[in-house]
């Protein structure tokens, strides 16, 4: 039977309206003649051919339905082509005519497999965009689906950074006066009336006041919780606000008990977990200064996915409280003449994170008598020895009448006691400013180094220019000197100035002290070397120079800041 003149009309969006015979006087014949359905729309007209169909009786005109549903041996194993009679009206169409099939398959193909009882619904392609963004993914499959203006209707309004609201405290329950008024007060809600709460694994920890968006002005800060989980891991996550520049320490009690302490300015906030399972120590510690995440990633000892995390209680410490940590010395090594890299390991399962610029206090027995001094830990990149969490890297130099200086680089020296973290420095000081200068003297490039760090890795506003100038008395005195040169190769934003005292040799660099000369370009405008903002670190009387000088050449006092310890 030869099946001609089918046509199927489709205007604009509308579905097939209309499917009938254009020519009655089909008749079947017992030739194979090929066959043709011709498709044609308002943007295209495409002619399929090889369809034979043997089942329709003599002068019978099937319906569209009855081509389209046929039993699929009924067609021919043939190979379908389909052609195209205007390929451009195609291709300015509607995004769904601009699917084509690949070489060697055609529209029977499609309604076999739509007909096969096989599920279509694409496991495994939305297994693709598990546990991601999936925007590209739907958008290189679904590139028709208009999802901006569906996901327009749910829109509620801009998302403020947080705000404050003051609620009253409610009193008690009691119904008032009317008895036909049928309202009540509701009862006083208990985190209300105290400073520490305990959550469960449902309830949020996340109560906090962050900034005043009305007056602008810094309010207090109370790290938000929450918690994911793989398989294999754990992740406590904590947000604070960017660059709070926060400490922490974080104590394993047991296998499954932790206590994390996170330091921001003069305030601790205390959180003691209890985890459903035990987990291993030491955990992975990452901190983002420029968003205030904080993570703390921990190993399950028995790999399986935890129904919850457990218990979390929280607890606000506003007096700086005299936490002390005993340290042990794992390793000492010599780094110049009279100075000493000192690695110091926790006696318990305890983990110390230094805020940028802050220092620790160093306690120890000496004959009798507690000595304590203050030193900065520096950088785990840029300590000259090998080290890895959870150790403390220390620099030290040891002077001649130094009572704790010698006795800590000593071979028989005893268990130190470490301090909570102390300091003043505030990272927001930085946030404005991409030219920025570093003053150390001496021992005094131990909290430089950590602001240099943080300074080359950050992302917002870019830092275009850092200028480093190091004063030390020799060439031999100069402190993690090979470890400096890599990082200014590596990165040209970093220019080293070494200035020498007193050099010895062939020296060929610069050679003084702290002069008008050599800070007075810093505070130029004209100037190669002007910075907008100056870290000064050193002995006082260095201190107190750079600053009379610095202010003398103009520089504004609010964008120095001077290490103190």
């Amino acid at each position: 039977m030869t099946l001609c003149g089918w046509k199927i009309f489709s205007k604009g969006k509308q579905k097939v309206k209309q499917a009938k015979a254009a020519d009655a006087s089909c008749s079947a014949t017992t030739e194979s003649a090929p066959r043709t359905l011709q498709v044609t729309s308002a943007s295209a007209s495409v002619a399929v051919s090889g369809f034979n169909s043997g089942n329709h009786l003599k002068g019978e005109s099937p319906s569209l339905a009855q081509v389209a549903t046929e039993d699929a041996s009924s067609w021919d194993d043939g190979e379908w082509t389909i052609e195209a009679e205007n390929q451009d009206e195609v291709d300015e169409g509607n995004p769904r005519n601009k699917c084509a099939l690949k070489p060697g398959h055609s529209l029977m193909d499609w309604i076999r497999l739509g007909s096969s009882g096989l599920d279509l619904s694409g496991p495994d392609e939305l297994m693709k965009g598990i546990g991601k963004d999936a925007t590209k993914l739907f958008e290189d499959v679904h590139a028709w689906v208009n999802y901006e203006q569906l996901l327009g209707k749910c829109y509620v309004g801009p998302l403020r950074n947080s705000a404050i609201i003051d609620l009253e405290p409610l009193k008690p329950l009691t119904k008032t006066s009317s008895d036909n008024s049928g309202s009540f007060r509701l009862p006083v809600l208990p985190f209300l009336q105290t400073s520490s709460a305990k959550t469960s694994p449902t309830k949020s920890a996340n109560t906090s006041k962050e900034y005043n968006v009305k007056t602008g002005e810094n309010a207090e800060v109370v790290p938000r919780f929450d918690w994911i989980q793989k398989t294999s891991d754990l992740t406590l996550i904590f947000y604070t606000r960017p660059l709070c520049n926060p400490g922490l320490v974080i104590t394993h009690k047991s296998s499954n008990q932790l206590e994390v302490r996170i330091q921001i300015e003069r305030t601790t906030h205390v959180y003691s977990v209890e985890l459903s399972h035990d987990v291993n120590y030491p955990c992975a510690m990452k901190v983002s200064y420029e968003t205030g995440k904080i993570e703390l990633r921990f190993v399950k000892t028995q790999p399986q996915l935890w129904t919850n995390y457990g218990v979390l209680e929280k607890q606000k410490l506003t007096e700086f409280e005299g936490l002390q940590l005993e340290y042990e010395i794992l390793k000492r090594e010599t780094i110049t003449h009279d100075s000493y890299a000192v690695i110091l390991q926790p006696v318990k399962k305890v983990l110390l994170f230094n805020p940028i610029g802050f220092h620790i206090s160093v306690t120890s027995n000496v004959n009798g008598v507690d000595v304590t001094r203050s030193y900065t830990p520096v950088p785990i990149q840029y300590c000259p020895v090998d080290v890895t969490a959870p150790t403390l890297p220390l620099l030290i130099k040891s002077y001649e009448l130094g009572i704790l200086s010698k006795h800590i680089t000593s071979a028989d020296c005893s268990p130190v006691r470490i301090s909570q973290s102390k300091g003043s420095f505030m990272l927001t000081s930085l946030k404005e400013h991409t030219n920025i200068g570093l003053l150390a003297a001496g021992s005094g490039i131990t909290p430089i180094l950590s602001v240099l760090q943080y300074l080359l890795e950050r992302t917002s506003n870019k830092v275009e220019k850092v200028q480093l100038l190091l004063f030390n008395k020799t060439e031999q005195d100069i402190w993690c000197r090979k470890i400096l040169e890599k990082t200014a190769e590596k990165d040209a934003r970093l220019t080293i100035r070494h200035i020498l005292s007193e050099p010895q040799g062939d020296w060929q660099g610069e050679v003084g002290r702290v002069t008008q000369e050599l800070i007075a370009p810093l505070a130029d405008p004209k100037s190669q070397s002007y910075v907008t903002f100056c870290c000064i670190c050193g002995p006082n009387p260095f201190n107190d120079l750079s600053e009379k000088l610095l202010k003398g050449s103009g520089f504004p006092a609010e964008r120095l800041h001077f290490f103190q310890g």
